[in-house]
């Protein structure tokens, strides 16, 4: 088996390569945004042929080196997401933003019902600001300089029967990770919190606690450098572990309690 390291070399002021360090296959883009991303579409799609591990996560930004190896094959995209809290300011294309929520639209969802709802701020927007003094402070801190801030809700009942629907916050979950892997095929990260007001998410953005449930806050944008986001963080801006398989696959039945 062939491991594959994706780079990404930062050339200022916009421009990037993707390139496969082994072979040695460089696609190179002319710096603008659609020329990013079929460089990085490039760079994924042959990797996913080759059926290839990633032991390093890529974006575009500062590289960050990682220990991350999955136990199985796996496309890479799930190993190279995870959630910076260093983002840059440079403001989202209609396009891209377009493209986030197109991805979320075609998540699954307990019959077809599409419980998620999406209230979004982008860069410059009284609508940024508010969403960003609805998060709680140690959240403002960073996610302020995300270009894009929303905040997740669930529909609490079928539209077809009125009746609960019980799994209308997993439904949302599944729709939040088909915009976080989107938006790494758009050089992007998405960063998902839990820190928000939620009495305020409801009066502040006009939704209706009856009918619909709060669930995460969302911020999405261009990696940063780390020296942007105060010191205690600093040190947490890498790519988090995970627990083995092992750990949370049953054959057949739930294991006993230790004694």
């Amino acid at each position: 088996m062939h491991r594959y390291l994706v780079e990404v070399m930062h050339h200022p002021p916009a421009k990037y390569d993707v390139r496969l360090a082994n072979p040695d296959e460089v696609f190179h883009d002319d710096g603008t945004a659609a020329g990013r991303a079929r460089s990085r579409s490039v760079a994924l799609d042959l990797l996913m042929r080759c059926r290839c591990h990633l032991p390093a996560c890529y974006a575009r930004g500062p590289m960050t080196p990682t220990t991350r190896v999955p136990e199985a094959e796996v496309a890479p995209e799930f190993v190279a997401r995870w959630s910076p809290r260093a983002f840059r300011p440079d403001p989202l294309t209609p396009e891209q933003i377009a493209s986030l929520f197109e991805a979320m639209r075609w998540a699954p969802s307990c019959f077809n019902e599409q419980p998620w709802r999406v209230v979004y701020g982008a860069a410059g927007e009284p609508e940024h600001a508010r969403i960003t003094d609805i998060l709680i402070l140690s959240n403002q801190v960073w996610a302020a300089r995300a270009p894009l801030l929303l905040i997740l809700f669930a529909r609490r009942h079928f539209t077809h029967n009125n009746k609960p629907n019980r799994t209308a916050a997993f439904d949302v979950g599944a729709a939040w990770m088909s915009l976080a892997l989107q938006a790494g095929r758009l050089g992007l990260h998405a960063h998902a919190m839990a820190g928000f007001d939620l009495a305020r998410a409801y009066t502040e953005l006009g939704v209706d606690p009856e009918t619909h449930e709060a669930i995460a806050a969302v911020a999405v944008g261009h990696r940063g450098e780390p020296d942007a986001i105060p010191q205690p963080l600093r040190a947490r801006e890498v790519p988090s572990g995970r627990n083995p398989r092992a750990s949370f696959v049953f054959h057949g039945r739930f294991p006993a309690p230790a004694p």
